[in-house]
């Protein structure tokens, strides 16, 4: 699962079992939802940012 790119990573997050975390309390829960919503809008502007690059530079070239 080990190599060059990061596919391996990409099959074990997709493959994964999730188990529930045990005695979390409500503002843990509240704290890691919070974190997943900003990660998530993270990844979009990220990807946003990627298509504007790429299609900025294939302006330049064509």
């Amino acid at each position: 699962m080990n190599g060059n790119n990061s596919s391996g990573l990409i099959l074990y997050l997709i493959g994964r079992r999730k188990y529930p975390v045990q005695n979390m309390s409500i503002e843990d829960q509240e704290k890691i939802e919070t974190r997943k919503k900003a990660a998530g809008a993270a990844l979009v502007f990220m990807t946003l940012g990627a298509i504007g690059f790429v299609i900025n530079i294939m302006r330049i070239y064509i």
